[in-house]
């Protein structure tokens, strides 16, 4: 009988019985923690997702525009910072699963960019020379600015708290503290569209 259920698996799942049962095992092993009274499973996620989650929390440590108060007197910088950002999480992103929770958290931050992008893309101006967001005004500037960073602080919170990450000090401080209520409504009110 076994034989004949291996077969019938292989032809349809491409293993056998003993294959599935080994990899249920590995899935099972990455299981950390079980909770009550409301059911929850704490688990350990594939490193494959770790090391890409942990390259892109390395990578926006040094992206200033997310955290320094002393922002350049031009924006200019900033988008290409931006646009940085952008291509980076891009990149990072494409490996996963489209419904993967870290490409989602990656897609609202690109979604974040280009909403930074597109607010400061209104003052474009190329009669500028080499500083064509040369004339925005600074209320729309700093409102696109803190959106992006609202977003980023919600993203790299879950981030760093799902995949046990350590993050820098001047990065962190764009985590919101009230971080479960705001995860729970994602995107609801910081909607870059």
């Amino acid at each position: 009988m076994k034989i004949e259920f291996d077969g019938f698996l292989q032809q349809f799942t491409g293993k056998t019985f003993t294959q599935l049962k080994e990899l249920g095992k590995e899935q099972v092993a990455r299981v950390t923690g079980i909770s009550f009274p409301i059911f929850g499973i704490s688990w350990t996620p594939p490193e494959s997702e770790r090391s890409i989650a942990k390259d892109i929390v390395w990578f926006l440590e040094d992206r200033r525009v997310l955290y320094t108060d002393n922002i350049p007197k031009t924006a200019l910088f900033c988008y290409i910072s931006v646009d940085k950002i952008r291509e980076h999480l891009s990149e990072k992103g494409k490996s996963l699963e489209p419904k993967n929770e870290l490409r989602m958290s990656i897609s609202g931050m690109r979604k974040a960019c280009r909403g930074f992008q597109t607010a400061l893309e209104k003052f474009y101006d190329l009669d500028k020379g080499q500083n064509p967001y040369k004339d925005i005004p600074p209320d729309i500037f700093y409102d696109a600015l803190q959106q992006l960073r609202n977003i980023f602080g919600v993203e790299l919170g879950l981030l760093t708290f799902k995949y046990g990450l350590d993050i820098d000090e001047q990065l962190a401080n764009i985590i919101p503290t009230n971080l479960k209520e705001i995860s729970e409504s994602r995107y609801t009110t910081l909607d870059m569209d």
